[in-house]
């Protein structure tokens, strides 16, 4: 039998790079060490097993891939090792989730307190937008 590479966390990386760029296009004022700390995740499903990937940028022209987590689908009930594996799995999951709405919800705040603060105060750090750099690593 010859075994077929499967590339579907390829496909998932760009749909999750478009992810990233878009929410860098959503909240452009937002500062880069709170950027960085996006990381978007997807499941790919390969033969019995399921794979967490996640994806985050080290910088604008470097992205990390990388899967964290593998759980083995059980058949049936009986398999109580791969159902707690999967059970982990699936902890893992939440967490990760939980992180990155987390990082969402940072790069809103920092983004609206940077468009009002010049509004409130004479002192106004200028940042550049990720917009404009989002567009040039393209």
């Amino acid at each position: 039998m010859i075994k077929v590479a499967s590339n579907g966390h390829v496909k998932g990386a760009f749909g999750a790079i478009s992810m990233i760029t878009h929410a860098y296009k959503k909240y452009p004022y937002t500062t880069r060490a709170a950027t960085y700390q996006l990381r978007i995740h997807f499941m790919h499903a390969k033969e019995k097993k399921l794979n967490l990937w996640s994806l985050e940028f080290a910088s604008l022209d470097v992205q990390i891939l990388q899967r964290i987590a593998v759980a083995d689908v059980p058949e049936t009930e009986d398999h109580s090792v791969q159902i707690l594996g999967l059970d982990r799995f699936t902890y893992k999951l939440q967490e990760e989730m939980t992180s990155s709405v987390d990082a969402l919800q940072k790069m809103r705040k920092e983004h609206d307190s940077y468009v009002v603060s010049p509004e409130l105060s004479d002192e106004h750090e200028e940042r550049e937008s990720l917009t404009n750099l989002v567009s040039k690593a393209n």
